[in-house]
């Protein structure tokens, strides 16, 4: 394994003094345990954990789990800036690849979370054309298209990036295809690989992709076949992969990520493709051989396919169309009764009754089975999945009531979906005015423990605002062999931290009066401060309204945007320099938390961080007693942990480099004592 001062001169670089101090801590031969790192943006996280995977673990594939596609760009860039010795290739979900979806397919897909699971490949025409073990294509092009990969920035705009790729590709088959050969090809190779992925290729149904590609590594022992055990540690070790977590704290969100929503908005959406498929087949008819060999059977069953589907769109449909239309009004209006009934509010969640989810799943079932011709429909015109993911999601919905009212376990069976069926559990939401019922797990730690399984080898999570270890191992279910706690030892930039005593965010206070205290706080900030962005970090969707709203007469020269109104980042990007003073309004869980990356060269255009309030979760949410209730911890530990990540979350959006300087102001009394204990 190679020391430090190796790999420095390896590299023709010098390593920062914590990160010498990682590599010595970490002894050699370190191969199967988890290393946490705590340390603030900016501080050179992703180059160490790159070193550690290359050089102290002696990685062949790397995968790299970031959270969004921008951050998938740092590993991409430091390979290419610090010359490491990797083939680093960025995956993005296979939909934005497809040139068989349409825009509003893609649009639907989005719109409704359909995962690329439900994105047919099957005997595609793109598809490369397969053999045994070398794909002589692929061989001839191997370089030319590798190049063009690691070429081409994994953070243009979706469309953008596949134009370049096909460009310096200059080829016209699947690039998503091209890209799980060429990784392929660089293990067959003996090169070492970097897999660069959004969070679901590690720990959702993206991974059996990266887990595809690594099977590569069992090619030369089948099984079946006796092989030496001299000869299966040399394979275990030539074989070695090392797992990277970037901002490893969203590992706590990964349940809000295998949500599941099943609503009328849906029902809707698949109605209106099931008439638009219908048309597309009466319009054109598709060729039956080509039916035959996508489908795998003979011409004959594939004229029958065609002409039953041909019948029932002609004859049958209308009167579907008709009766759905009929379920669709009848649910919504159960939907908002229902909704009414537990006092669901703007992004809350309420445990459903027993009673409830019984009557709401049936009635789903109904209209799936309603439908279900219109999936072999969706079968023979497109490649998107959205009529048959509503059917199969309405399916999961149902036998996960059967087993919670019955425990049978041929109803466990078939949930394996779901990892652990036991930490499931139905609510009732809203959205956007959308009544939705919604299944969510209770806890990470059956997502975490899966991926682990799957991916065996050293992980690092890193992260600034990584919780403590014992939350992560209680929490999350992972063993943590080293944390390493730079937070104090390694700083970045400046901020200077006011505390506000005036006004409180607690529930028993939160009137009209409290609401015109904070907005006259935010007000005086606001008119007395330097020019520069203006974050404001509501604890909830509701409170951020209502304050807002008391500041609309601020002068008109100073632009104010809130969370929703402003979706894509360029826009954002052009009010922010237009705008001497421009005041951000958005709230604890939003996605102006997180995802907001307002920066120039490096340099954050927020100048000051307003929290108007503590950012506790809803304590009167049920989905958050839960998790409370899941993790095992006590409830005031659970949502001061909480409360910390979101600070340091929203307050690291102000400094991303060394030369930012930035003012947080904490409009809060019990901030008073908690950045005591925060440190």
């Amino acid at each position: 394994m190679a020391r430090e001062t190796e790999v420095e001169e390896q590299l023709g670089i010098t390593l920062r003094p914590w990160q010498r101090k990682i590599m010595n801590q970490i002894p050699d031969g370190f191969s199967n345990g988890v290393i946490a790192i705590r340390a603030p943006t900016g501080s050179g996280k992703t180059l160490i954990s790159l070193l550690l995977s290359l050089y102290k673990f002696n990685a062949k594939t790397v995968l790299a789990g970031v959270r969004t596609r921008t951050e998938q760009t740092r590993f991409w860039e430091d390979v290419r800036k610090f010359n490491l010795d990797v083939v680093p290739l960025a995956f993005i979900a296979k939909s934005v690849h497809c040139r068989l979806l349409n825009d509003e397919e893609l649009k639907a897909m989005k719109e409704l979370n359909i995962e690329d699971m439900d994105v047919s490949c099957h005997k595609c025409m793109f598809a490369l054309p397969h053999e045994d073990k070398a794909n002589i294509h692929l061989a001839r092009y191997f370089d030319a298209w590798l190049d063009a990969f690691i070429d081409t920035n994994p953070n243009l705009p979706p469309k953008e990036y596949i134009e370049e790729l096909m460009g310096r590709l200059n080829d016209t088959h699947c690039t998503y295809d091209i890209e799980k050969n060429l990784a392929k090809g660089v293990i067959r190779l003996r090169r070492r690989l970097l897999l660069i992925g959004t969070y679901p290729y590690i720990f959702s149904f993206p991974s059996v992709v990266f887990e595809s590609i690594l099977s590569v590594y069992d090619e030369d022992y089948p099984i079946g076949v006796e092989v030496e055990e001299e000869m299966l540690n040399e394979k275990a070790r030539e074989a070695r992969i090392a797992v990277i977590i970037d901002e490893a704290h969203n590992l706590d969100k990964l349940s809000d990520q295998w949500e599941r929503r099943l609503g009328t908005k849906r029902m809707e959406r698949v109605l209106q493709f099931g008439e638009r498929y219908c048309k597309q087949l009466l319009e054109k008819l598709p060729n039956p051989e080509d039916v035959a060999v996508v489908k795998g059977i003979d011409e004959e069953e594939a004229e029958k396919l065609i002409r039953e589907a041909t019948e029932f769109c002609r004859n049958e449909f209308p009167k579907v169309k008709a009766s759905a239309e009929l379920m669709i009004a009848k649910m919504k209006d159960r939907l908002k009764e229902l909704a009414k009934d537990y006092e669901v509010t703007e992004k809350t969640y309420r445990r459903l009754k027993m009673e409830h989810i019984n009557e709401l799943t049936l009635s789903f079932e109904e209209f799936s089975k309603l439908i279900m011709p219109l999936v072999s429909v969706e079968d023979l015109v497109s490649r998107a999945r959205i009529i048959r993911s509503f059917t199969s999601n309405s399916g999961l919905f149902y036998t996960l009531y059967k087993y919670k009212e019955t425990k049978v376990p041929e109803y466990r069976d078939q949930l394996m979906a779901l990892i652990e069926p036991d930490a499931w559990n139905f609510y009732i939401t809203k959205e956007e005015d959308e009544i939705y019922m919604s299944i969510k797990p209770v806890t990470p730690a059956p997502i975490i423990t899966m991926a682990r399984s799957k991916f065996e080898g050293p992980w690092v999570l890193m992260s600034g605002t990584l919780p403590d270890k014992d939350y992560i191992e209680r929490v999350w279910g992972l063993h943590v062999d080293y944390y390493i706690d730079l937070s104090k030892e390694v700083r970045i930039g400046h901020r200077e931290v006011k505390i506000i005593t005036e006004v409180t965010s607690e529930f028993k206070h939160r009137t009209q009066e409290m609401f015109r205290k904070y907005a006259d706080v935010a007000k005086r900030i606001i008119l007395n401060g330097g020019d520069g962005v203006y974050l404001l970090v509501y604890p909830n969707a509701r409170m951020m309204i209502d304050i807002a709203n008391l500041m609309m007469d601020l002068p008109k020269d100073i632009k104010q945007i809130r969370e929703g109104e402003v979706r894509n980042i360029p826009v954002l990007m052009k009010l922010t320099k237009e705008n001497k003073k421009l005041v951000i309004h958005a709230f604890n869980g939003g996605s102006f938390i997180e995802g907001i990356e307002l920066t120039e060269n490096g340099k954050s255009f927020i100048k000051y961080v307003i929290f108007m309030g503590v950012p506790y979760p809803n304590i009167k949410d049920d989905y958050t007693r839960d998790k409370i209730k899941a993790s095992g911890l006590p409830e005031y530990r659970y949502m001061k942990v909480q409360a910390w990540m979101s600070v340091m979350q929203a307050g690291g959006r102000s400094i991303r480099s060394n030369e930012d300087k930035a003012t947080w102001i904490l409009a809060d009394y019990r901030f008073s004592y908690l950045v005591k204990e925060w440190g």
